[in-house]
């Protein structure tokens, strides 16, 4: 059984960047926080329910997921970018190629 709190993650490594893959269906990007520092990207977020009622029976999660990735190399906040689509948040995050990381920590934001 997969832990719904940490949502399901892939993680490509490219030359210049890393990319990640995680599953988050039924979540908006209103709900979703993306941080980083200069080696880790951090995803939280909470899943609401969808309708109200007397439930008699709930297997889909609800509630707060967080999901903490660590890179072995410095990576560039500034030219991350992150999108959501059909419930697959895909974060490109580069590389600090030759580069001065000064900012320790900062909020991406997701495009639709």
């Amino acid at each position: 059984m997969l832990n719904m709190e940490k949502p399901p993650v892939d993680i490509l490594e490219e030359d210049d960047k890393y990319i990640i893959i995680m599953d988050v269906p039924g979540i908006s990007p209103e709900n979703i926080e993306i941080t980083g520092d200069e080696t880790s990207i951090t995803v939280k977020g909470y899943r609401k329910p969808e309708f109200c009622g007397k439930y008699i029976q709930m297997e889909r999660f609800l509630g707060k997921f967080y999901r903490k990735i660590k890179f072995n190399k410095f990576i560039n906040l500034k030219k991350t970018s992150a999108q959501l689509r059909n419930g697959v948040l895909i974060i490109n995050v580069p590389k600090a190629l030759n580069e001065l990381i000064l900012d320790s920590y900062i909020k991406i934001t997701i495009r639709r």
